[in-house]
């Protein structure tokens, strides 16, 4: 069983492989759940990177391990714009433009996603998974609620889209499928 965000048995079982002993950015971390499942899978230190206040660090069995950035993405890839990472976790990503994230997404080596876009969920927006598929995929772990993709590297061109990512393109084409946060056709 997995509830809207709460990763199920296989996709924890499979996150260590893309963790473990890594430096792992958490983009838009908030309040560190999943910075502190990565620890627990074998992360050597995670960057929470989160432009609201509602982290709960000080509380964290993992705090010495937490580093928390306090910035939109836009802000954080000027920021570290010469610096490259292992690991990106990106979790339910905001369903409008995140200026800045593609840019920090390209400079990591493996791509952590997680995220639903069957309704009556969205998350995303277009660009994000066009990005998706211009790189590999390591692991894809769909579920209706929850699903956990792994990027890996580059590819040349466009491959075919996974079922999460065919979803995401379906909504953003038809407003109407997402649901109460759809926007108006005019």
């Amino acid at each position: 069983m997995s509830g809207y965000g709460i990763l199920h048995n296989r996709m924890r079982r499979a996150l260590p492989t893309y963790v473990e002993g890594k430096v792992v950015l958490d983009l838009g971390a908030g309040d560190l759940t999943r910075a502190e499942e990565i620890l627990e899978a074998g992360a050597k230190r995670v960057i929470a990177v989160e432009k609201e206040d509602f982290t709960r660090l000080e509380r964290s069995r993992w705090r010495r391990h937490i580093t928390v950035v306090r910035q939109y993405f836009l802000q954080f890839n000027r920021d570290h714009s010469s610096e490259e990472w292992d690991v990106a976790l990106v979790s339910w990503p905001a369903n409008t433009v995140l200026p800045g994230l593609i840019d920090i997404l390209s400079r990591c080596t493996t791509v952590v996603y997680i995220g639903s876009n069957l309704y009556p969920t969205s998350c995303g927006f277009p660009e994000l998974y066009t990005y998706f598929m211009s790189r590999e995929v390591l692991c894809d772990v769909f579920h209706y609620r929850n699903s956990f993709t792994v990027y890996g590297e580059t590819i040349s061109g466009i491959r075919d889209p996974t079922m999460e990512e065919r979803a995401a393109l379906l909504q953003c084409e038809d407003p109407f499928i997402r649901g109460p946060t759809a926007t108006v056709l005019k």
